[in-house]
């Protein structure tokens, strides 16, 4: 059995739901009997609970979770003879730092600590142990001070389970596209962090091209280092656009070509610098530009993102509203015989309080105009596949059908954007919605059903009052990443350095949402690389693994050991289809990617085809394709 292997098959007394949702986001098996398990959970008040028999299976080697004070835990050799304190704040072990408040205060009687025990979250005012993972027997004991409560009260508990409990998650998916912003990675080890992005799971990286869009020796050579130390580890590395925003210096450098706020100010709002695309001369510097970044670096696909207009409060804030150029202005005022500032003149008859009517045509004036600009810059973009025809397009909007608002305040309409061959949409949630929790993305993935959709996450410090942390960390994180993963393709994080650690090294395992395990079968509606030392698939010798994870394509399908050549395929970018050994030195295998797909093989092939016409590059093409690697 797979699960006995791994160390990672649960029984859930009472089947308590928050203990299967975690589990379930890193898509940990539980079983129905006890006696199938390797490890058991008691919360409290468990009801039929043999506490002499599952003592008994944790000497034995079992893993046992349980909460509270309860005569199973004083079976293990726990008291509870100190003063009641009133939880409020706790402090994670592994991340001291980290504002980890509870909601609602909890009054509580902290344990004993046995001997070997680790205290992996203690209160933040008085020291007392709140977890801790402690041996007995031949077993370990999780033992948490208070009910899970889903991630409420110990964020980590899944982390913990992996980290210090021995148990590992069935799956991992390597698909996750993560954006890097050069401001905040200017001095760091590119090789050493490509080789950590690979083994997080990161897919694809989304390169700040407006930091590299004024030339300069240096950055041009860290760029082209970067794109080099990515395509080493099998990451493909994108240019990310956040236009209207060219560059800091385009904007110091032409202020002619400035976009105007609804009070007529130099619309620099936040970080970005607008410039006025709909201007001729300011769009053909802007393409001109594009087209020589494209064309100088070994770009892998291009991410146009949040090409609208300001502000996501709307009208209600002229300082930060636009597009209120000479351009628009003009336009409009043919269109309407209105001056758009009129808008916002609250002495105006058509302020947009007052002329409902007028105001609508330029909310859709304002929708067509976005519209426009993402056709054009789409167009660019196909003017640089004509030398580079491998490059994938990706186009990330601010969502409108789940936040209504965005359609008004930000001049987006994804019902607009008819993703075909030539771009790939991509929908983010705007910052309303950060405190919604994870289930928001299942209700998203319904709503953009019928549209083929990634999804962007921002895992920032959010404004609103979160609890337990302001920043989606622990078995949020978890939950947030196994729903977008269940529900949309591709799924992109902002940004890789604002991730804590210890989720990004666990991410990978949320992304294989839907892969199903039972006994020593796979299901799963992607490929997965499942964790085992397994060698063969369906009976036969399978070339796609390496010596503690096979690749498994989509479909059902069953592992097992046995003898198989040693030349493997490590990994691929793409979507593995199929795959085979001609003969002991030589595989053949199809794959699906919209992106160039990146191989890798346990030692560099001595020759390979790609439908039959040799290559002499692992940066396959995208589409689907045969591939055959000699050893």
């Amino acid at each position: 059995m797979l699960c006995v292997a791994l160390h990672a098959c649960f029984f859930l007394f009472g089947a308590p739901p928050d203990y299967a949702r975690l589990l379930d986001a890193v898509q940990i098996p539980m079983v129905e009997r006890i006696e199938d398990a390797t490890a058991i959970v008691v919360p409290a008040g468990a009801t039929g609970v043999d506490t002499a028999a599952i003592v008994a299976r944790v000497d034995s080697g079992a893993l046992l979770v349980t909460e509270g004070d309860s005569p199973l835990s004083r079976a293990l050799g726990l008291s509870f003879n100190a003063s009641s304190i009133e939880v409020t704040q706790v402090e994670d072990a592994s991340s001291p730092k980290l504002a980890i408040v509870w909601e609602k205060p909890l009054k509580l009687v902290p344990p004993s600590v046995p001997p070997g025990a680790k205290v992996t979250v203690k209160d933040k005012w008085t020291g007392a142990p709140l977890a801790m993972v402690f041996p007995h027997g031949r077993g370990r004991v999780f033992f948490l001070a208070a009910p899970l409560s889903g991630y409420a009260r110990f964020p980590y508990f899944i982390q913990t389970l992996i980290a210090e409990c021995g148990v590992t998650p069935p799956f991992r998916a390597s698909r996750l596209h993560a954006f890097f912003d050069y401001g905040y990675r200017t001095g760091v080890d590119v090789d050493y962090f490509a080789k950590r992005w690979r083994r997080d799971g990161v897919m694809a990286l989304h390169a700040s091209a407006w930091q590299f869009w004024d030339r300069n020796s240096d950055r041009d050579q860290y760029l082209h280092t970067l794109i080099a130390a990515c395509h080493r580890e099998g990451v493909l590395v994108y240019a990310w656009l956040e236009l209207p925003h060219v560059s800091d210096k385009f904007w110091q450098d032409h202020p002619e070509w400035r976009e105007k706020t609804a009070a007529l100010a130099d619309a620099h709002l936040d970080w970005r610098g607008l410039i006025n695309l709909l201007d001729p001369n300011a769009f053909q510097a802007v393409a001109r530009d594009l087209n020589k970044l494209l064309g100088d670096f070994d770009w892998d696909g291009v991410n146009l993102s949040e090409l609208y207009y300001e502000s996501p409060q709307g009208p209600e804030n002229p300082q930060r509203f636009t597009p209120m150029n000479d351009v628009v202005r003009a336009d409009f005022r043919k269109q309407s015989g209105i001056d758009p500032v009129e808008f916002f003149d609250p002495s105006s008859p058509h302020h947009y309080l007052k002329d409902a009517a007028n105001w609508k045509k330029f909310v859709d004036y304002r929708v067509g105009r976005v519209r426009s600009l993402d056709e054009l810059m789409l167009h660019e973009i196909h003017r640089a596949r004509l030398t580079k025809p491998y490059l994938h397009a990706i186009l990330t909007s601010v969502d409108n059908l789940y936040e209504t608002r965005m359609r008004e305040a930000l001049g987006v309409d994804v019902t607009l954007l008819r993703p075909a061959s030539a771009f790939t949409l991509v929908v983010e949630d705007p910052a309303s919605m950060w405190s919604l929790g994870p289930e928001r993305y299942s209700v998203l993935g319904e709503k953009y059903g019928a549209q083929t959709a990634g999804i962007d996450i921002n895992v920032v410090d959010r404004y609103q009052d979160v609890f337990p942390t302001k920043r989606q960390t622990g078995g949020e994180f978890l939950e947030l990443f196994h729903n977008a993963a269940a529900a949309f393709s591709p799924v992109l994080v902002y940004f890789e350095a604002s991730v804590l650690p210890r989720d990004m090294e666990t991410v990978a395992y949320a992304l294989a949402a839907s892969a199903r395990l039972s006994g020593d079968s796979v299901e799963s509606p992607r490929s997965v690389w499942v964790q085992t030392n397994s060698t063969q698939l369906d009976g036969k010798p399978w070339p796609a693994r390496t010596p503690a994870a096979i690749l498994v394509p989509s479909g059902k399908h069953t592992v097992g050991a046995g003898d198989a050549p040693g030349f493997t395929l490590t990994h691929l970018s793409g979507e593995l289809l199929s795959a085979t050994y001609d003969d002991p030195r030589t595989i053949s295998f199809t794959y699906r990617s919209d992106a160039r797909a990146i191989a890798a093989f346990s030692s560099f092939p001595s020759s390979i085809l790609v439908d039959g016409k040799a290559v002499e590059s692992l940066l396959l093409p995208p589409g689907e394709h045969r591939v055959q690697a000699r050893q």
